[in-house]
Order: C-alpha cells, then structure tokens, then sequence
C-alpha cells in the first residue's frame, strides 16, 4: 500500500496547479510532488478517500460534499459502444475529522460496459480531485479491477436476462404467428374447395397447391338467380318492408340502442302509444304529404310486425340494421314521445316539436325507401348484364376463378415468409444474447483485505 504524506510550501503555487489538475482531471508531475498527500483504498464494496492535514485542499475536501463517480464506454445491442458516466454514491462525513470519506460501491450500473474497464474518480464542485500514484504521475481517474469486473458480469447478467426474457417472449410470439399462419393457408384452401364444389364451379378436381389451379374449369350450368335481385314491380314494396323492418329494430334493439346512444328512428315505431288525443292533434298538424307518408309508414310497419319472423333475411343490407336520425332528431325524441303518450293533453309547444320530430322521421323513411330502390334497380340491371353476356362469362369466370385460387396461394406464402423470417430474427437475436450472457461468466468476490488504487491508473483508452 503506497501512502504520500504532504507538509505546506506555498499555498498560493499549489491552489493553482492544483486547479488546473482539477480542470483537466490530470496532471504531469510538477513541483508538487511531495505536497499532494492523499490516499483512495478498495475495499469490499467501499472506497475510501483519505489526505494529509496540510493538504492545500484540507478543509474544503472535509467541510464539502464529494461524489464518486465512475466512467466506462457502455455496449448497446447494436454492438455499438460510446462513453457514459454515472454517479454511484456521495460521501460520508461522519469521518471528516479523521480525514476520510467513505463511498459504497453497487454491484450493478444502469447500462451493460463494453468490459471491465470500468475507470473511477472523486468529484468535488464539479471538478475531479487530482490524485498522486506511485510514479508520482498526478492523475484523477483510478481504477477497482476487482469491483470493475464485479459491476460489468453483475450489470450484465441483470440486463441481458431481462433483454433474453423480452427476446424468449418473442420468439414464442413469431413461433405462434407462424403456426396460424399455417393454420389459416390450410383452412383457406379448404374453404376454396368447398366453394368449388358447392358452387359447381369445379369438375372432379380438388385443390391442393398452386400447380392445381390451372386446372380448375366451370361447369355449363343453369344459372339461378340470386334471391336479392327482383323484378321491377317487387322494388317499391321490398324497399318499404326492408325500412320498415329497420324502423322495427329500433324497438327490438331500443335497451342497446339507448345504452350506446345510437341515433335512430324512435318516435314513429312507438306512434300508436300516443294518446288519441294527441294523436290526432299532431296528426291534424301534419301537411296532405306528411299524412300521407305517415299512412305509407304505418301500413308498411304493421305489415312487417304481422309477417316478420326468425328467419326474415333482407334483400338489403342487414337483419340488424336500423333507420337512423340526426343528432338533432335523436335528442328530442324521448321527450316527445313521454310528452304525447301520457294522459294529459299536450300543450301547444309540445305538439309543434312533435310535428317537427315525426316530419323528420318520416323523411329519413322516406329517403330509405328511396335509397333501396335504386339498390334494387341496380342488382336487377347487374343481373340482366350478367344474363346477356353469359355465353361469354363461362370462359372469364373461368379466368377469373384461376387467378383468384393462385392469388390465395400467393398471398399465403408471402404471409408465411415474413412470418418466417420474423421467427428466424427473434430465434437468432436471442441465440447471440444467451452466448453473450454465457460469455461474462459468474461475477467474482470482492477482496476483504484493504488495497491502495492510487497507482490503479485508468483511462477508457486502455485495456481492462
């Protein structure tokens, strides 16, 4: 263990050269080579830092506060590594009237060093505090190499097992992908097949890769018309059951309907549980066309209700579907329908609203009726189409079939390599990170016995 003990010569010529050991955090051997008594030690999971009574920094070392800090070049998964610094403990000052300060070392740093190199040094107001090593060489930065070593295998194995956990999760996660993507390229070619043949569209064959489809060829058959194409004088009255239909949903639906606030037609569903009385009186303020939408409503409504069972299957749209409202109408629908349903006669106010609500009502019903129409018109017009060029669709539905059926296989086998090369990534990033976890081996014990590091000098330039 080498100590150096210091007496006073000139404290103005050693403030300065010390300050500017300080600012450059090392120093060339000077004049001061015996006026720079101090002594760090290792030991355990300590460092202490002691110095001589008549060192020029005596009593700011003992009043202030003093900070140990270390400095290593840090390894991101990149492999790429660039230089980090971290304050890992502040003295002790229990011991400043023996000269000494104590700093506790951890065992683990907040990112994985590159090696073992791991340098050290004392920081007091921001600047290192230079030390003097066995060659009389004035230097800041020293060196622990049995705690450096420590720290690096401890730091690594915490943060390498976390990153092999999250790589693990991963790979099971690209593994799953890939067995579903398998999964879903099988049950895509049997859902092909079964349309082949429920369809008529194949003759003996089934699919099984890509090289089958070229030999997929369509059946000459009859061809049936699908059940939502109607001729002309059907459109009206489908387009009026269909509205009314969604109109009914409104009631069906009406608990789901209020919970998510879905605006859609209320009011006119619910219209003969108005009181007569109102009744009649909204009714007499509704202009010849309205009343005559409302009829049209209610007619067709009442029709549905009567006819409609499990099994009803629109030919637009869907058996859940609703008539919807404005924003504006929606609001104030509840309010009217309480209003004009309840024994009391309304008041002049209330029927005014109710006109306005039923009239937008009867509109959204009417554009509905609209609407469906022209779906139906252009099913039928499609169909017709379809009809005149039949001699010609066997060969482009042929065509058409063909290309989709090797469509369905490239689709599958582009999802599958990248599922593939996703696993094969995770596979290999957590195949390099358990070798580089094996690599750093276990972390060794610090030493019990004390042991000067002035002379430890380091530099993250150097070998660990």
């Amino acid at each position: 263990m080498y100590q150096y003990r210091t007496k006073y010569r000139g404290r103005k010529v050693v403030a300065a050269m010390l300050f500017s050991c300080l600012m450059l955090a090392s120093c060339v051997s000077t004049e001061l080579n015996s006026q720079l008594g101090t002594e760090v030690v290792g030991k355990g999971s300590q460092i202490e830092f002691t110095w001589d009574a008549d060192h020029p920094f005596a009593q700011q070392y003992a009043r202030q506060n003093i900070v140990l800090v270390a400095e290593y070049l840090e390894l991101d998964q990149s492999g790429r590594s660039k230089p980090v610094r971290q304050v890992l403990s502040r003295s002790n000052n229990q011991f400043a009237e023996i000269r000494k300060k104590v700093f506790s070392l951890p065992h683990q740093l907040r990112s994985i060093p590159a090696s073992s190199n791991v340098c050290l040094y004392l920081q007091m107001n921001r600047q290192a505090i230079p030390l003097r090593n066995a060659g009389k060489f004035d230097t800041a930065r020293f060196k622990y190499a049995e705690w450096s070593q420590l720290v690096a295998t401890s730091t690594g194995r915490r943060l390498l097992s976390q990153d092999i956990a999250t790589a693990e999760r991963n790979l099971a996660i690209a593994e799953r992908n890939l067995e579903t993507s398998l999964n879903q390229q099988n049950q895509s070619i049997d859902d092909f097949n079964q349309q082949l043949a429920s369809e008529n569209l194949a003759q003996a064959i089934t699919i099984y890769d890509a090289s089958d489809c070229k030999n997929i060829t369509v059946a000459a058959t009859e061809q049936s018309k699908p059940f939502d194409v109607l001729e002309i004088e059907q459109h009206l009255p489908t387009a009026l059951n269909v509205c009314a239909a969604r109109a009914f949903n409104s009631v069906r639906f009406a608990e789901a309907i209020a919970k998510q606030e879905i605006p859609s037609v209320r009011l006119l569903p619910s219209i003969i549980k108005l009181n007569k009385t109102n009744l009649d009186a909204l009714i007499g303020r509704l202009d010849s066309q309205r009343k005559q939408q409302l009829q049209i409503f209610t007619q067709s409504f009442l029709r549905f209700v009567q006819n409609t069972n499990s099994n009803f299957k629109p030919e637009i749209g869907s058996r859940n579907d609703l008539l919807p409202v404005s924003e504006y109408t929606y609001q104030r629908q509840d309010a009217v329908l309480r209003a004009l349903s309840a024994s009391q006669v309304a008041n002049e106010a209330q029927l005014t609203l109710g006109v306005e609500v039923v009239s937008n009502e009867l509109e959204e019903f009417k554009s509905c009726v609209v609407e469906g129409q022209q779906q139906l018109k252009t099913k039928y017009e499609a169909w017709q189409k379809r009809l005149a060029s039949s001699p010609n669709r066997i060969d482009a539905k042929t065509q058409f079939i063909v290309q989709k059926c090797e469509s369905m296989f490239t689709d599958n086998q582009q999802r599958l390599r990248q599922f593939k090369q996703q696993e094969e990534a995770a596979d290999e990033t957590l195949t390099k990170l358990q070798a580089r976890f094996d690599q750093l081996g276990l972390a060794p014990n610090l030493p019990t016995q004390s042991a000067a590091l002035n002379e430890q000098v380091c530099s993250l330039s150097s070998s660990p």
